[in-house]
Formats: structure tokens, C-alpha cells, sequence
């Protein structure tokens, strides 16, 4: 068995977060955005450990500052000082993969979701990470295909992804789909083709859409228009496992801006699941759908209503770092 791309519900050793700062997209609701993910910490680390990557001395002060007189939690806080430009790190963060017993990290070229946003900076962050050493000995690859993280869903045997969003990217492959399957060790492909929910930037991230689950199904996200709702549901009939539909959402809007918020966003850690929350009566039925697509884990509201008010919510703010990768953390400073 050769390597593959881990689900997400594989044991972790950490996840990763990027601190919101003044040089991101942040800057004009930074008290708010940190008040968010301060809260979001704190969530994820009742059941590991974070690492939380910070631009500088300033950005480690404010994340020190904003955590003093929280309560204790029960996994460490870390940091570490690399330089970044955005903070949605499922997309340009390293990527999983494992036979069992060895792993590998994998980083795609990212382009700024298809050239829309500047992505030298968080093209270069696996790199950084490397050079830290806080991977230790696991071995990265540096891939030449364009892709994000949030457009990929393992289950250990299938991926599963958007056509939509994939086709959006400047591939240097000559055959990007056999490049993907060669990069990521899953020869099956289960491809979704919906457009994205409205506001979404990412060209329509299999992570706002269908997730996988564990007991052997997918949790889908039905998209408010109704016709886009009925051709992702009769593609999904396709798959032979349990469907868990998602309640709908009702618009959200910034500014005259529609959000793509989504319930699919959620991320698991160990023993937990992190279910996005928007203040909206839906979120309690969005909770029971989840939890009966991962029975075995305690599944729980996060707030995420700020975090969408840049297009993205819980799972696009986070990587997980799975057990059995050389993670040093002997390279981190406790926040």
C-alpha cells in the first residue's frame, strides 16, 4: 500500500491556525476576527494541541494578550514566527500523507485561488516550515499542481473534490487529474461539478459542499438556489453510502455582499466536531445532522460569524497535523 492522503478523522498530534494581523485582509475588524479565534483555540485544544503561527513579535504580544485570563485548557497553546499574508491555511498548509507507518508532507503550488489575491508570501509557508524544523525528519514534496487543500476530501480510499474549482486553476500538468492522483495516492475520484455558493472565492471548495463522514457517508450542504441544490443531490445519488443533508442556510449578507456560509465547513479533531455557527436558527439542526454522521465524537457549535465575513469558516482556518509525523515541539514557543 503506497501512500495516500489521510482522512481527516485519522488520530492528530495538532492543528495548525494562522493569527489574524494587521497585513491581512483582517486589518479592518481585527478586535473582532481575534475575539473569534481566541474562542476557536481554546475549542480546539479541550482535545490537542494547537500550533498557531504568528507574523512577528507584535503578532505573538496580541495572541499572548488576547489569551491571558482564559481558562486553562486542557492541550498546550504554541506559536511560531513565520511570515504570512493570509490566514486561511487549509489552502497553502501541508497536506497528509501515509501508508500506515511512514508519512509524508505535501505541498501544491498555490496561486491566490486562480490569480484573484497576491500568493507569494503563503505560497512559500511550507517551506518556512520546513526550514523550522518542526517537522523534523517527515520528508516534504513540493508539488508542480495548482490546487488547496479545501478542495480535496479523503476517506483513506476516495477522493472526492470540485470540478468546478479545479478547472479555475493555472495548471503547469500537462494532465492535472493524473498528477492528482499520482500526488495524493488515491485513484479513485469522486468529482462533484456545482457552482459555488454565492460569495464563495474558491471557485466552489468541495469543503462548502460534501464532507465525508465515517460512518462510510457524505454530509452535503444543499446551496440556496434550488436548481444548483437538485444537481448536486442527483450527482451525490452516485455515492453508495449514507447522504446526510444539511439544513439550508438562510442568506447571510455584509455590506451588501452575500456570504457563502456553510455548515459542510466543520472540522473534526480528536474525539470532537467543530461545527461552524452563524446565530441563525438553523444551527441546531445543522448540529443533529453531524452528529448522526459521527456518532462516536461529541459534536459542538464554534462561532463563525466572523470568519465567514471573509468567505471562509472553521476547516478553511485550520490543517491538521495527524499523529505519527515528526512534529518537534521542542521548535515552538507556548503561547
Amino acid at each position: 500500500m503506497g501512500l495516500k492522503l489521510l482522512p481527516e478523522w485519522t488520530p492528530q498530534a495538532a492543528t495548525l491556525l494562522c493569527w489574524p494581523h494587521g497585513g491581512t485582509d483582517w486589518a479592518p475588524r481585527l478586535q473582532a476576527i481575534r475575539a473569534e479565534y481566541i474562542g476557536f483555540i481554546q475549542a480546539i485544544a479541550r482535545y490537542q494541541p494547537v500550533i498557531v503561527l504568528v507574523d512577528g513579535p507584535d503578532g505573538l504580544s496580541s495572541l499572548r494578550q488576547a489569551l491571558d485570563g482564559q481558562p486553562a485548557s486542557n492541550h498546550g497553546v504554541y506559536t511560531l514566527e513565520l511570515p504570512f499574508t493570509d490566514t486561511w491555511i487549509r489552502d497553502f498548509g501541508p497536506l497528509s500523507l501515509s501508508d500506515g507507518q511512514h508519512f509524508r508532507l505535501l505541498s501544491l503550488r498555490f496561486d491566490g485561488w486562480g490569480g484573484k489575491y497576491p500568493a507569494e508570501a503563503n505560497n512559500a509557508l511550507c517551506r518556512q516550515l520546513q526550514a523550522s524544523g518542526l517537522f523534523g525528519d517527515t520528508p516534504f514534496h513540493f508539488s508542480e499542481l495548482t490546487g488547496e487543500g479545501g478542495n480535496l476530501e479523503s476517506n483513506g480510499r476516495w477522493l472526492m473534490a470540485s470540478r468546478h474549482s479545479f478547472s479555475c486553476r493555472d495548471q503547469t500538468a500537462d494532465s492535472p487529474e493524473s498528477m492528482l492522483k499520482q500526488a495524493l495516492g488515491l485513484e479513485q475520484l469522486f468529482w462533484l461539478d456545482c457552482p459555488p455558493l454565492p460569495g464563495d472565492d474558491t471557485d466552489g471548495h468541495i469543503d462548502t459542499l460534501a464532507r465525508f463522514s465515517e460512518d462510510g457517508g457524505i454530509v452535503w450542504q444543499p446551496p440556496a438556489s434550488e436548481n444548483d441544490s437538485r444537481k448536486l443531490e442527483a450527482q451525490l445519488q452516485a455515492w453508495p453510502g449514507p447522504l446526510h443533508r444539511l439544513p439550508p442556510l438562510p442568506e447571510i449578507v455584509d455590506d451588501g455582499q452575500p456570504l457563502p456560509a456553510s455548515y459542510a465547513n466543520f472540522l473534526i479533531v480528536n474525539d470532537a466536531v467543530l461545527v461552524p455557527a452563524y446565530g441563525v436558527p438553523a444551527d441546531d439542526a445543522a448540529l443533529a445532522v453531524i452528529a448522526r454522521a459521527f456518532p462516536q465524537r461529541q459534536v459542538l457549535p464554534q462561532p463563525a460569524r466572523q470568519l465567514i465575513w471573509q468567505y471562509g469558516s472553521l476547516h478553511c482556518a485550520s490543517m491538521q497535523i495527524p499523529a505519527g509525523v515528526d512534529l518537534r515541539f521542542e521548535r515552538l514557543s507556548p503561547a
